[in-house]
């Protein structure tokens, strides 16, 4: 996977077990033995992830509904941040 250089990306923390980190393994090495993508396990997470967004269209909307006002809480971080 090639990142956009314009965007930042945050690390997180997923806990597995053993069986399930196996699984999500397998199944990246089973992507890159085929020549298709997801190509990392933070690929096939998003991916994932987006594809399960898509199956709730409750949560997606409210996250659409708030993004907004996470935008604004982060500006104003981020401006308070320069000001110290």
């Amino acid at each position: 996977m090639v990142r956009p250089k314009n965007k930042k990306y945050n690390e997180v923390v997923v806990l597995l077990s053993d069986e399930e980190m196996d699984e999500l393994a397998m199944a990246v090495q089973y992507f890159r033995a085929i020549g298709r993508e997801p190509r990392s396990m933070s690929a096939l997470m998003r991916e994932a992830f987006k594809e399960w967004l898509d199956h709730n269209p409750d949560v997606k909307q409210y996250v659409e509904a708030n993004r907004p006002l996470l935008e604004k809480v982060r500006s104003q971080q981020a401006q308070e941040a320069g000001q110290a």
